[in-house]
């Protein structure tokens, strides 16, 4: 029985190329393949012999068994033939067997000189074997010039979670990236574990026809403006389990479109970082493809923390530094510098103990310590300077005298931390205590600090009357954020808001007004548990506080004054108690004002 599937490959990128322009340094590579009959070819990357296409082809009805691929990477020529550079064949059951070990992509060695990466998924997807989790695959020898390898660390098989969907009216056909716990502040992600998000795309189109919906997640270094390193490049079909035959067009009714994905950091991974030119990035990019409408591109930069860079794994050293000097005029004069660590964080208190000495004929008028740091580019330049002001020891100390004092610098919350990255940047922290002797050179200590970031899994705590106090009146102006409060603070129900679906819905107050109601006590709420049935009807009295009074002005040929009544936040409960005077200023004219004072008179009966 032959295996016959939907291929996507990714031409992700190359290395080590020929070279064919400009003396053999550089070449205008592009690559085309060969596959049942068909050719298929990349975009040309101009005056490089490492190129990044991260070009997606679907290839459907596949036959995984018997299926092989031509691959031949061409020097793109404006006049005359595009030469070839190098070429390489291979089975489509080599992508068979390492998709079965939980390997999406690999390095193939092209047979005259250098190397292409390409990434592939199949659908129906290979359930790895025996369930296991992805292993690596060493380069197998029964394939001629076929290398595997993975650079960026082992990733697990890709999940594929199904969408969800909202009938909803949006204005906009527009798409946008929600995180989870990002409501109130920037989340931060640590290498070596998953990042779970969502998509949400809007269709405020009757319907559209879309040929294909693609999220990859992006990491890399860049010094001076030019990439050195990708950290990671993965990507997911969000149309995944919804595309019931291979590269057909899927239709997306009116509403929101919700598609939750995940991705793995890499433990290898660098933090975040950007100073100096020397930048280290992570981004989400989505890409639509609608017909008959514009495509959809949109980018989400999100941070990373490796742990190996925080508090939780550097080596801390004590500080115990001192230094003396002797003036002509006799004696010496010394500093001793003590603390039980020299790594610190941004933000953080540096306590030092500080022992100054004096059996000089000198006084000392002051001590001034002050953080400085020192960055250095390669090559080479280099400056210093402070980011701490400066605070002083007291009292003097005169001649002949001692005096111990414990000090503390408190550390701007906003400083990089300290990094080595060779041929690139350096950014090194030094404490400076200069003691200032009158008619005679100071004397100064330099002591070496680290600075690294603080526990990335400590979150900030937002405040809940602050929260409360900004929630509106009316349910029908609240913003995601406000809903979220509502339910962390005002009703007091955390389990609802992280539940991991929860956060998909990205719910605003207008959005709960016009939502089926039995989807909203079933999925919306589900978190809650036990108190499901509490939180849906005190939810439902904020959402009947505007509806009662929509109703009773429509029921009564007075709909026009909705606006009005709504602009002014009048809950039915209200509505019993206006006044003439109150009629009036709302603008209802004499004769409406006229029934709704005996209809008012109706109600307090």
């Amino acid at each position: 029985m032959m295996d016959i599937r939907t291929l996507t490959l990714n031409i992700i990128e190359g290395k080590e190329l020929i070279g064919a322009d400009k003396g053999g340094k550089s070449s205008d590579p592009y690559v085309k393949f060969h596959v049942d009959g068909q050719t298929y070819k990349t975009e040309v990357k101009k005056e490089t012999l490492s190129p990044i296409w991260n070009q997606i082809f679907q290839l459907p009805n596949i036959n995984c068994d018997s299926t092989v691929f031509n691959f031949e990477v061409f020097d793109w020529d404006r006049i005359g033939s595009h030469d070839s550079l190098s070429g390489v064949t291979v089975p489509c059951s080599l992508f068979k067997q390492n998709a079965l070990n939980g390997v999406k992509d690999q390095w193939l060695n092209l047979d005259k000189k250098g190397f292409i990466r390409v990434g592939f998924e199949f659908y129906p997807p290979y359930q790895t074997l025996n369930g296991a989790a992805p292993v690596p695959v060493n380069p197998i020898p029964t394939f001629n010039n076929v290398s595997i390898s993975n650079n960026m660390g082992i990733l697990p098989p890709p999940v594929h979670f199904p969408p969800l969907y909202l009938s909803t009216i949006p204005q906009d056909t527009k798409a946008e990236f929600i995180l989870p716990n990002e409501v109130y502040f920037k989340k931060t992600y640590i290498t070596g574990e998953p990042v779970d998000a969502s998509l949400i795309l809007y269709v405020s189109q009757p319907c559209v026809f879309v040929r294909s919906l693609y999220v990859s997640f992006r990491g890399k270094v860049t010094f001076n403006g030019k990439k050195t390193k990708d950290l990671v490049q993965d990507y997911r079909n969000l149309l995944h389990c919804v595309q019931t035959a291979p590269n057909q067009k899927t239709r997306l009714d009116r509403g929101k479109h919700i598609f939750p994905f995940q991705f793995f950091i890499p433990k290898e991974c660098y933090s975040t970082y950007s100073m100096k030119g020397y930048d280290v990035s992570y981004k989400f990019v989505f890409n639509a493809d609608i017909v008959n409408l514009p495509d959809i591109e949109i980018a989400k930069a999100i941070n990373v923390v490796n742990i190996e860079d925080t508090i939780h794994r550097v080596t801390k050293s004590p500080i115990n530094q001192d230094a003396s000097k002797s003036p002509l005029t006799g004696g010496n004069i010394s500093i001793k510098v003590k603390s039980p660590k020299n790594t610190f964080y941004p933000g953080e208190d540096i306590e030092l103990d500080v022992f100054v000495e004096n059996n000089s004929n000198k006084k000392i008028k002051k001590i001034d310590f002050t953080v400085h740091r020192t960055i250095s580019e390669f090559g080479p330049t280099e400056y210093e300077n402070s980011v701490q002001t400066t605070k002083q020891f007291f009292p003097k100390i005169k001649q002949k005298t001692s005096h111990s004092q414990n000090m503390v610098i408190e550390l701007p919350s906003h400083l990089v931390r300290s990094i080595y990255q060779p041929k690139m940047i350096k950014i090194e922290y030094q404490i400076h205590a200069v003691l200032d002797i009158p008619k005679c050179v100071d004397l100064s200590i330099k002591i070496p600090i680290n600075i690294v970031l603080p526990d990335p899994k400590i979150e900030p705590v937002t405040s809940a009357l602050d929260e409360i106090a900004s929630i509106p009146r009316y349910i029908k102006d609240w913003s995601i954020r406000n809903f979220n409060s509502w339910l962390l603070f005002k009703v007091k129900c955390p389990e609802c808001v992280h539940n991991p679906i929860f956060y998909q819905y990205n719910l605003s107050g207008e959005e709960l007004m016009t939502m089926d109601r039995n989807f909203l006590a079933s999925n919306v709420l589900v978190g809650s548990g036990p108190r499901n049935q509490e939180i849906f009807t005190a939810l439902c009295e904020e959402m009947d506080k505007i509806l009662a009074v929509r109703n009773f002005l429509k029921d009564n040929q007075l709909a026009q004054y909705i606006p009005t009544f709504e602009s002014e936040t009048i809950t039915f409960d209200l509505v019993k108690d206006l006044t003439l005077y109150d009629l009036g200023s709302l603008g209802l004219n004499i004769g409406d004002t006229k029934r709704f004072e005996l209809l008012i008179k109706k109600l307090n009966q």
